[in-house]
């Protein structure tokens, strides 16, 4: 079973959430964009989860004007994980520069409905079995159909517990800002079920801290036990 590899990026507060309760999330500085617009041109795939795509509305592209080498951009496919197919089709993910793929993973839960209406506007679908996607068999099917080797997740919570949990994301980076969110309904990076036990979840090995602006970078990879 061939996967690609995932890559996890992410703006955080010194105690872990990447937005306050009321969703304000303005934690990358003008220089940390720069670096994160030219890791998304690294990579063939940018994924986030149904609700970011759907609360935030990004465009989930690249901004010319930050890449270092303006010969070389290369524009990621979007990745939506959206398991009842509810993403409105004037999303700007699927209206905005349209000639980049979207493609949508959804779950048996998706009403035809809502799935005609995403293809009709551009979408690939992409179904699993179960309530949820399976993103093992959704990883599978991408890497296998679409060519896709390589993918810089960035949120939100949600997906990024699945793929802790399912082991599935290899490496990552965190901005660390100089902010304090608080509160026990502040959004944090890691949402979910969580772990029972520290075991249960993975290791981390760290390859770099460093001051960067006004704030922080980790970088590192994750280490998952064989059971």
């Amino acid at each position: 079973m061939k996967l690609p590899l995932i890559f996890l990026n992410a703006a955080i507060t010194i105690d872990g959430k990447m937005a306050t309760r009321t969703g304000d999330c303005e934690l990358s500085s003008e220089e940390d964009w720069k670096i994160v617009h030219n890791l998304r041109n690294e990579y063939q795939g940018l994924m986030i989860g149904g609700n970011t795509a759907k609360i935030d509305n990004p465009k989930l592209t690249i901004k010319p004007e930050y890449i270092d080498d303006k010969k070389a951009i290369n524009y990621p496919i979007r990745i939506i994980i959206d398991s009842k197919a509810s993403l409105p089709s004037n999303a700007n993910c699927l209206t905005y520069m349209p000639e980049i793929k979207t493609i949508i993973g959804v779950s048996k839960s998706a009403s035809e409905s809502n799935i005609e209406k995403l293809e009709k506007a551009g979408a690939i679908i992409i179904q699993t079995d179960g309530d949820h996607v399976n993103m093992t068999n959704f990883l599978e099917e991408i890497y296998k159909e679409q060519g896709i080797q390589s993918i810089m997740v960035e949120g939100g919570g949600t997906l990024i517990w699945t793929l802790l949990k399912e082991k599935l994301i290899k490496k990552f980076r965190l901005y660390l800002a100089p902010k304090v969110a608080g509160g026990e309904k502040a959004i944090s990076l890691v949402r979910g079920e969580g772990f029972k036990l520290l075991r249960d979840g993975p290791n981390v090995n760290y390859t770099l801290a460093k001051k960067f602006g006004e704030g922080v970078v980790i970088e590192g990879y994750f280490i998952y036990s064989k059971l």
